[in-house]
C-alpha cells in the first residue's frame, strides 16, 4: 500500500473545482440555460463592487482614484463604473452606425426617402419645431446634436430611467472590474479577489479612501471563491473533527496508544490512496467530494474497531487466524457498503456521483489496509483483556414487543405529518452568503426587476439568433403582452441586414457635406452635425470592410460598446448565444409560466433559465435518481445477501431491520420538523449499505455463536455501536457546516444510521432467535 502511494504521489496532481453546476443535473435544459447565462454573458468573470457612502460628493471623488487605483494594480484592464457611452462620443456615434446597419432594410429606405435633397430640409424644420416646444432637456441636447434624427433609432434605450451604475440618490454606486487574465479558476480568482482586497486596504491606510464608504463585492468569480472556500473549510473541519473523534471513542473504549496509532495511519493511508486514484480517475475532484473523508473514516473505522474488539476477546488467535474469521464478514460488509457508494455514480447530480465513487474505492482500500495493516499491526502488540459488561440484550419478548410498538408508532406518526419535499435551491445555500446578500442589495438600491429568469438564445451562428429574437418578440407580443423580455433585436448584428443597408447607408455617409451646409442655412450652429459625421463615418468603413456573413458579422471595436454587447451577446467555439431578462408588472402564476416556457421553447435554440423554475426540475430528478440509484442497489444487495446468508431468511431479516430503522427516521424527521431535500436525499442509498451492513455483521456472529447473545454482543455488537457512533459522528459534523444542503444530508445519515444501528443490535437478535428456533439450543 506504502508503495502504491508513493506511485500516485509521483504521477498523479489532485485539482479541485468549485463550480457550483457540478452539483445540478448534467442533463437538465435549465440548468445548461443557467450556465450559460453565467459563463457567456456580462461580466460571467467579472468582480462587481458595491460602493456606498451617505454623501454622495464623496463617491464622486472615490470612484474615478479607486477605478484608477485597480486598473494601474493591474486588478482590471478596464474598470466600468459609468455609462461607457456618456463620456465617448466615438462610442456613442459607432453604436447608433451600428444599429443603423442591422435595421430592417425597410427602415433604411425610409431614412433614405427622408433625406432626399427635396425631403432634407423638412426634415431639420421637424427638428427645430421640436427643439421649440420640448421642455426636456436631454431631448433638446440629443435634437440640437441630432438635425438628421439619427437618434430616434436608439429611442427605446434612452428613455430608459434604470442606471445600471448608481442608485437614484446618488449614495450607492457599482463598478464592475473585468478579469486580467485569459482563464480563470477557483485558485485564479482566489488570488484576484485579495489583490482587490488588498489594494482597497493600501488606499484607506493611505487616507485616500474614506473610512465612511464601504465597499461589498458580488459577481460569478466571488460566489465561485466564496461557494469553494466555505465548503472546504467545512468539509476539512469536518475530516479533522471527525478523525480526532474517532481516536477519541477509541482511546475511551480501550485506553491504549499504540493500536490508536496503528489506526490513525491506517485511515490516514486509506485516505491518501482514496484521494489519489480518484483524482487519478476523475481528473479533477469537486469541492462537494471532499466530504467523502469523513465518510470513509467514519465508515472505514468500523472495520478496524471490529478487529480490535475481537482481539480483546480472543488474544490466543494469531493474525492469520484472526484475520481467516473476520474476512468473510469484513469484506461481505465493505462489498455490499462499496456497491451502495458505487451506485451514486448512477446519479444525475456530478458531485454526487464523485463522492459515491470515492466512498465506494476509500471502503475497499480501506478493508484491505485494516486485515493486511493495522490486524497484523495490533496482534503484536501486548494483549490487555478487559472486563466486558454483560450483553444488555433486550429479553425476546420485550424485543419483540418493542418493535411492534416502534412499527406501528412510527407507521402512524409518519402517515399523520409525513415529511415534505424541498425543492427550492435557495433553500440550500450557505447560511453567510455575503455574495448573494450583495447583489440582493444592489438590485434593491437599483430599483431593478426581480426577475430572476432570463431567455437564452443559442445557435451556429449570428443569422439564427436574430431569427430566433424576431420570432420570440412576435410570440411575446401576440401571446403574453403583459410580459417584457427587453430583447436586443435592435442591437444584434443582423447579418443580412448589413449586407442589404451597408452600401445604401454608404450613400448617405457620401452626401454628409451636402447634409452640413443644409443644418447651417436652416439656423444650426456648425458643430450641430459632428455626430452626424461620426455616424456616417462608420457607415462608410462599413462599406468598405470584408461583407458580413452568418458566421462574421460587423461587430463593435470600440472597447466601451465591446463591453456593452458582453451583456446580452457573445460568440465562443461552441455557437453564438444572446440573453433577454424577463420582466412583468405582476407577478407570474404557475399556469401562465407553464404556458410561457412551453411556448418559447419551440422556437429553435430558445431557453428559459432561473433558479425558480430549477425546482420542477429537481423534483423529477431526485425521483429519477431515486430509481435509478435505489432499485438497482436493492437489487444487487438482495444477490449480496443471499450469497453471505444463502438463507432466504436471513434475507428478509436483513431488509426488514433497514425498514423499521427508516420508518423510526422517516417518525422522527415528521417530529423535527426536516424535510427531503436534492442534498439529504442521497442519504436513503448509503442507510440502505449501511444498514445491510450491520445486519450482516449481527446474523454472522448469531450463526458462529449459535444464538449466544452474550458473545454476540462482546465480540460484534459492542463493535458495531462504536461503529455506528463513530458513523454518525462523521456524517453530524457535516451537519455543524454552514451549507445547508451539506448539513441536512449529515443530520439525517447521522440520525438514520443510529436508528439502523440500535435496530440490528438490539431488537435484530431477537428476530433471528425466534424465527430460527435456536435460543432453547444455545442456552
Amino acid at each position: 500500500m506504502l508503495g502504491v502511494l508513493a506511485v500516485l504521489l509521483l504521477t498523479t496532481p489532485v485539482a479541485f473545482n468549485a463550480d457550483i453546476f457540478s452539483l445540478l443535473p448534467k442533463d437538465s435544459s435549465t440548468v445548461t440555460a443557467l450556465q450559460r447565462y453565467q459563463q457567456n454573458f456580462g461580466a460571467s468573470e467579472a468582480v462587481i463592487l458595491a460602493i456606498e457612502d451617505e454623501n454622495p460628493d464623496t463617491l464622486d471623488a472615490a470612484m474615478p482614484k479607486l477605478a484608477k487605483s485597480l486598473q494601474r494594480a493591474r486588478l482590471s484592464r478596464a474598470p466600468v463604473w459609468q455609462n461607457p457611452l456618456q463620456d465617448s462620443a466615438e462610442a456613442y456615434a459607432e453604436i447608433l452606425a451600428l444599429i443603423w446597419l442591422s435595421q430592417p432594410p425597410e427602415a433604411v429606405n425610409e431614412l433614405t426617402e427622408r433625406l432626399q435633397p427635396k425631403a432634407v430640409n423638412t426634415q431639420l424644420s421637424n427638428t427645430l419645431e421640436q427643439l421649440a416646444s420640448s421642455f426636456n432637456a436631454a431631448d433638446v441636447a440629443r435634437l440640437a446634436n441630432d438635425p438628421l434624427g439619427l437618434t430616434q433609432v436608439a429611442s427605446q434605450f434612452q428613455n430608459s430611467a434604470y442606471n445600471p451604475f448608481a442608485s437614484t440618490d446618488g449614495r450607492l454606486r457599482v463598478m464592475y472590474l473585468d478579469y486580467p487574465h485569459t482563464e480563470g479558476d477557483f485558485w485564479g480568482y482566489k488570488s484576484w479577489l485579495d489583490g482587490i482586497n488588498s489594494e482597497i486596504a493600501r488606499l484607506r491606510d493611505a487616507g485616500e479612501l474614506p473610512v465612511s464608504t464601504t465597499i461589498s463585492m458580488t459577481g460569478n468569480p466571488v460566489y465561485i471563491v466564496e461557494f469553494g472556500s466555505q465548503l472546504v473549510r467545512d468539509l476539512s473541519l469536518a475530516a479533522i473533527g471527525t478523525l480526532i473523534i474517532i481516536l477519541g471513542l477509541f482511546w475511551l473504549a480501550y485506553r491504549r496508544v499504540q493500536p490508536l496509532l496503528w489506526l490513525a495511519l491506517t485511515l490516514g493511508l486509506s485516505l491518501a490512496v482514496t484521494l489519489l486514484l480518484g483524482a487519478a480517475l476523475l481528473g479533477e475532484i469537486h469541492a462537494v467530494s471532499l466530504g467523502f473523508a469523513a465518510l470513509l473514516m467514519g465508515l472505514a473505522v468500523d472495520y478496524g474497531l471490529l478487529v480490535y474488539q475481537h482481539f480483546q476477546t480472543e488474544s490466543r488467535l494469531s493474525a492469520s487466524e484472526l484475520r481467516r474469521k473476520l474476512q468473510p464478514s469484513i469484506f461481505w460488509a465493505a462489498f455490499t457498503t462499496a456497491c451502495a457508494f458505487f451506485l451514486l455514480t448512477r446519479s444525475n447530480l456530478p458531485g454526487l456521483a464523485q463522492l459515491g465513487l470515492l466512498v465506494a474505492l476509500g471502503i475497499l482500500i480501506a478493508a484491505t489496509t485494516v486485515l493486511y495493516g493495522f490486524l497484523p499491526a495490533v496482534v503484536r502488540t501486548p494483549a490487555r483483556p478487559i472486563t466486558l459488561p454483560a450483553a444488555p440484550a433486550l429479553p425476546t419478548k420485550i424485543a419483540i414487543a418493542t418493535s411492534a410498538t416502534l412499527l406501528l408508532g412510527s407507521l402512524l406518526t409518519t402517515f399523520m405529518r409525513p415529511p415534505t419535499l424541498e425543492t427550492q435551491v435557495d433553500k440550500l445555500q450557505f447560511a453567510n452568503n455575503a455574495a448573494q446578500a450583495t447583489h440582493d442589495h444592489i438590485q434593491q438600491r437599483l430599483a431593478a426587476s426581480a426577475s430572476e429568469q432570463w431567455l437564452i438564445f443559442t445557435a451556429p451562428d449570428a443569422q439564427q439568433i436574430a431569427h430566433a429574437l424576431d420570432q420570440t418578440q412576435r410570440q411575446l407580443a401576440d401571446a403574453f403582452p403583459a410580459i417584457n423580455a427587453n430583447l436586443p433585436t435592435a442591437l444584434w448584428p443582423n447579418p443580412a441586414h448589413q449586407r442589404a443597408n451597408r452600401q445604401p447607408l454608404a450613400n448617405l455617409a457620401t452626401r454628409l457635406t451636402e447634409f452640413q451646409r443644409a443644418a447651417v442655412d436652416a439656423g444650426f450652429n456648425t458643430d450641430s452635425l459632428l455626430l452626424t459625421a461620426e455616424i456616417m463615418h462608420h457607415w462608410q468603413s462599413f462599406a468598405n470592410a470584408a461583407a458580413p456573413s452568418a458566421s462574421h458579422p460587423l461587430w463593435p471595436a470600440h472597447p466601451a460598446n465591446q463591453w456593452l454587447f458582453s451583456q446580452f451577446a457573445s460568440h465562443t467555439d461552441e455557437g453564438w448565444f444572446a440573453m433577454a431578462k424577463l420582466s412583468s408588472a405582476t407577478t407570474l402564476d404557475k399556469t401562465t409560466r407553464s404556458a410561457l416556457v412551453k411556448q418559447l421553447q419551440q422556437i429553435p435554440g430558445v431557453a428559459i433559465a432561473g433558479w425558480a423554475l430549477l425546482a420542477n426540475e429537481l423534483t423529477a430528478t431526485m425521483i429519477q435518481d431515486a430509481l435509478n440509484v435505489l432499485l438497482p442497489m436493492i437489487v444487487v444487495l438482495l444477490c449480496l445477501l443471499a450469497l453471505a446468508f444463502r438463507h432466504w431468511l436471513d434475507v428478509v431479516l436483513s431488509l426488514f431491520c433497514f425498514v423499521l430503522g427508516g420508518l423510526i427516521l422517516s417518525a422522527c424527521m415528521a417530529l423535527l420538523g426536516w424535510s427531503w431535500n436534492i442534498m439529504n436525499l442521497t442519504a436513503l442509498p448509503l442507510l440502505l449499505g449501511a444498514g445491510v451492513d450491520y445486519s450482516i455483521h449481527i446474523q454472522l456472529a448469531l450463526k458462529r455463536e449459535k444464538g449466544n447473545l452474550s458473545r454476540v454482543f462482546q465480540s460484534v455488537g459492542r463493535a458495531i455501536l462504536l461503529c455506528a457512533g463513530s458513523t454518525a459522528v462523521a456524517f453530524a459534523s457535516l451537519g455543524l457546516g454552514t451549507n445547508a444542503g451539506i448539513a441536512s444530508l449529515g443530520k439525517v445519515t447521522a440520525l438514520g444510521i443510529v436508528t439502523l444501528a440500535a435496530c440490528a443490535v438490539f431488537l435484530l437478535p431477537a428476530w433471528w432467535i425466534t424465527l430460527h428456533r435456536v435460543n432453547g439450543r444455545s442456552q
